[in-house]
């Protein structure tokens, strides 16, 4: 069965397919090299071939509306012997300029005719604005926070190392399939931009337990296709992550509404934690120094990408031991797991003793349903 195409992965084919081409196409090229045009427009049939014709003009118009350039050009083909129209999709009106610090020698796209522009500045100049920006993005009530968080993305992307110092405490997010997890991550962006203390009840897989915890919301993050929290737990006094799909019952605190209940610590990165596996996760003050085996080759790609710290060399299986610092032990024996047999935590004998313990886990879920 033929999966249907969405209208935005339409749209999506439709822009691609212009930004391909330098000079402008014409609806015969659209329509033979889009997919969700290509059908009809193959056909035989005439009221097919108008359709689809007309549902290319209405997707045009409507990019259009969205913001997207794309562009009606006149030209002659024939030796000036018949005009025809194009259409056209330039990548210095579709894209906003790079910034770039001024002084620096990077590969300068913005000068060609058909890249994104540039604009230069000193590295102070950049700077000042990441601060203004941030300012402003910090003022829920004000009409300018969205311009403000939307001028810290650009810079950020563009200028990271000048924007870090004016990250704000939190980011924002699309929709995303699951409904509660969508339901969770609005209540939370509100808590982030008010700061605010959330309650919620949380399952903890390492105990495998559920119960109310209160959070200071510091950020949100997106990794591994699954959503986190970095949070202040006030219980323990320290910054815990929590994955966003296994909180329930999500509740701003009501009290004070216009009042701030926490101060994000100056020092605090939302960055330093993204890119992170959920193991490194966690408070410096429960870091653990776990030594895992890693046997051939599985040993030989650890020290290629650099996984761990080498320890030494382990003659009998002829692999390596090498050194994690681990925040956060249950989900560091559940990475090990994925290694399908080619990686066992050694040290210390707690680390060992559950990686054992899950590896019996597994093979008891597996049996229990093989014999289902």
């Amino acid at each position: 069965m033929q999966q249907t195409i969405t209208k935005a992965q339409r749209w999506l084919d439709l822009v691609v397919f212009l930004l391909r081409h330098r000079y402008p196409v014409t609806v015969e090229q659209v329509m033979e090299s889009v997919p969700a045009y290509l059908e009809d427009w193959s056909s035989e049939d005439e009221t097919r071939r108008a359709s689809v014709r007309r549902k290319f003009e209405r997707d045009k118009d409507e990019l259009r509306k969205l913001g997207i350039p794309i562009e009606s050009v006149n030209y002659t083909i024939g030796y000036g012997a018949e005009e025809v129209t194009g259409y056209r999709l330039s990548e210095r009106e579709l894209y906003l300029p790079r910034l770039v610090v001024q002084g620096d020698e990077p590969e300068r796209r913005g000068a060609s005719a058909r890249g994104p522009a540039t604009v230069e500045a000193p590295p102070e100049t950049w700077s000042a604005l990441a601060r203004a920006a941030a300012r402003v993005a910090r003022l829920p009530e004000s009409p300018l926070a969205p311009y403000g968080r939307s001028a810290l993305r650009k810079l950020g992307f563009d200028l990271p190392e000048l924007a870090e110092e004016a990250e704000p405490p939190f980011v924002h997010y699309l929709s995303v399939p699951d409904p509660a997890v969508s339901e969770n991550l609005a209540v939370l962006t509100e808590a982030l931009l008010e700061r605010k203390h959330v309650g919620f009840e949380y399952y903890s897989i390492s105990k495998d337990e559920r119960r109310r915890r209160t959070a200071e919301p510091y950020g949100l993050i997106y990794q591994g296709g699954h959503w986190y929290l970095i949070a202040r737990d006030p219980e323990a006094d320290a910054i815990r992550t929590f994955r966003v799909s296994r909180m329930g019952a999500v509740e701003v605190n009501p009290k004070a509404p216009k009042t701030a209940d926490y101060e994000v610590p100056d020092g605090f990165r939302l960055r330093d934690y993204v890119g992170r596996e959920a193991w490194q996760l966690g408070a410096a003050d429960d870091e653990l120094a776990v030594e895992a085996l890693f046997l051939p080759p599985t040993s030989q790609w650890a020290d290629v990408h650099g996984l761990g710290e080498y320890l030494r060399a382990d003659e009998p299986t002829g692999g390596q031991v090498r050194r994690f610092r681990v925040r956060q032990l249950d989900p560091f024996l559940r990475w090990c797991l994925t290694f399908r047999g080619q990686v066992r935590p050694v040290a210390p004998p707690a680390a060992a003793a559950g990686f054992r313990g899950l590896v019996r886990q597994v093979l008891a879920l597996y049996e229990g349903a093989e014999a289902g």
